[in-house]
């Protein structure tokens, strides 16, 4: 976490599975966090959707409209 604030970075502490790893990542000043605790795999269409509602975009009709 220093080195990522020495060098302008915004730090993800991964593979968050409980509450006290959550709380220990925002003690040392991590920006960002993922993992089980704060959400499980989804499938891609669930992903899609989820985004979708979040950003006010469009849902796609199709699960490869997200893939290049």
């Amino acid at each position: 976490v220093n080195m990522g604030r020495v060098l302008s970075l915004v730090t993800v502490a991964e593979g968050i599975e409980n509450p006290r790893q959550l709380e220990t990542a925002r003690e040392l000043g991590c920006d960002l966090a993922q993992g089980y605790l704060l959400g499980r795999p989804l499938p891609p269409e669930a992903a899609q959707r989820m985004v979708a509602q979040r950003s006010g975009a469009p849902r796609p009709s199709e699960s490869r409209d997200l893939v290049p």
